[in-house]
């Protein structure tokens, strides 16, 4: 997923999805090599972080279910060193972090 061109298309990045980035940005984490990166400090664009992207991507999703979760997350590659490594997010968070995304989405689409 080219997350560049979704954020450009006109999508209000405050607002609708406040709450659920919250959520996201300050309990999931992806991991690597035992440091904890939140979602909430991972910037997609100079002023959109993860956890704000996530939220407009995930909020849709009804009934929230852990398969649905995995392919946005497998869709959205982190590059590492300036772009010579792809790696999917899904595989950058812990098995727990999906877990807990889960149960928030869950808790967000209750209200």
């Amino acid at each position: 997923m080219d997350l560049s061109r979704f954020l450009s298309g006109g999508v209000k990045h405050e607002g609708a999805f406040d709450d659920l980035a919250q959520s996201i940005g300050k309990e999931i984490y992806i991991d690597i090599q035992g440091w904890h990166l939140y979602l909430r400090d991972l910037h997609v664009e100079t002023d959109i972080t993860m956890d704000q992207a996530l939220a407009s991507q995930l909020a849709v999703i009804s009934p929230p279910s852990r398969e649905a979760t995995k392919c946005v997350l497998a869709g959205i590659l982190l590059d590492m060193g300036e772009g010579k490594l792809g790696i999917p997010l899904f595989d950058a968070i812990p098995l727990k972090g999906i877990q807990d995304l889960t149960k928030i989405l869950a808790a967000y689409n209750k209200c």
